[in-house]
């Protein structure tokens, strides 16, 4: 009896102590459960915190580094501003430096001659029309005005160039225009006449003779004439009217360039005549390096000046001022 009631009290007390055991194992994975949920909350938690301050923490970043950037890129801009100033300048120099080569070498090296084709008695607006018509350079020469032409200095204004047709003095001419200048005529008379004229024409540079077979065959007249054109800053082109001129021996005695007609273009109103003149003015300007050649503004000679493309292809056409002519 007494042996079986130690056992059965040796089996509670180990009941008992195994019933402890497993308490104490349940709390010890209880806490282990709270501590591993804890843990893990916690970084959880904390991961997240971190990503957001990370986050934030980068975007300031971030617009500093875009900051700094800005005003690098400021800084730089400016700098290639400044840069491309000198660019510039140092692209528009050396562009002028090759322009300004180019028209040196152009002057050096062209060798094509110069034909400068003066057309006389140019007096109403048909006959500027019909020579603003030709699409090459042609010097017009414009009577001064008069009654029967009043509106030539108007009519200047519609050229890019021209000239003034001077009349002067003929030995046998019986249709004179008005006010020409004799042999007669004093330095004051000139004077008064040529002062009209640069007053009508002020951008006029050069003057040919009208008639003035008889005046350019005076020398006296020719110097008195001269001396006139040099005060007025003008240029006289002799029309050789005549064989005996003496404008070329004043010219020289004033130091001045002679400039003189090479050929006539019309003496007779016939295409085919006028087309063999031409011809022959392109001929000398490729013996001599230039020619002038002087026609009149009738029909005939502006429909031949249309259809001879072909032959003054050969030379330049030019203002009278650009011929480099020598003393």
């Amino acid at each position: 009896m007494a042996k079986r009631k130690k056992r059965a009290y040796q089996k509670r007390k180990t009941t008992k102590k195994f019933n402890l055991q497993y308490l104490n194992l349940k709390i010890f994975f209880l806490i282990l459960v709270v501590f591993l949920f804890s843990g893990i909350s916690g970084y959880i938690f904390y991961k997240i915190g971190f990503d957001k301050g990370y986050e934030k923490a980068s975007l300031i970043a971030k617009s500093k580094i875009e900051a700094i950037k800005n005003e690098e890129n400021r800084a730089l801009q400016k700098h290639l501003k400044e840069y491309m100033s000198e660019i510039k300048d140092y692209k528009q120099n050396v562009y002028k430096e090759i322009k300004e080569k180019k028209e040196i070498e152009q002057k050096v090296f062209v060798t094509k001659p110069k034909l400068a084709i003066i057309i006389d008695d140019v007096a109403f607006y048909y006959q500027v029309k019909e020579l603003k018509s030709l699409d090459f350079p042609i010097n017009p020469s414009l009577f001064p005005p008069s009654n029967r032409h009043p509106n030539t200095p108007k009519y200047a204004k519609e050229f890019k160039f021209y000239m003034v047709h001077l009349p002067l003095e003929a030995k046998n001419f019986s249709s004179a225009e008005a006010q020409t200048l004799l042999t007669t005529s004093t330095y004051n008379e000139i004077e008064d006449r040529i002062k009209y004229i640069k007053k009508w024409f002020p951008e006029v540079k050069y003057l040919n003779n009208h008639t003035g077979s008889a005046f350019t065959a005076d020398k006296e007249a020719m110097k008195r004439l001269i001396t006139v054109l040099r005060k007025y800053g003008l240029k006289f082109i002799d029309s050789r009217t005549t064989a005996l001129t003496k404008v070329e021996v004043v010219e020289k005695e004033f130091g001045e360039k002679y400039l003189a007609r090479d050929v006539f273009l019309d003496n007779e109103q016939n295409i085919d005549y006028i087309k063999g003149q031409l011809k022959k003015a392109v001929k000398i300007a490729k013996k001599r390096g230039y020619a002038i050649a002087i026609g009149h503004p009738h029909p005939k000679t502006i429909e031949a000046l249309r259809k001879s493309k072909d032959i003054l292809k050969e030379v330049k056409l030019v203002y009278i001022d650009e011929l480099d002519i020598k003393h």
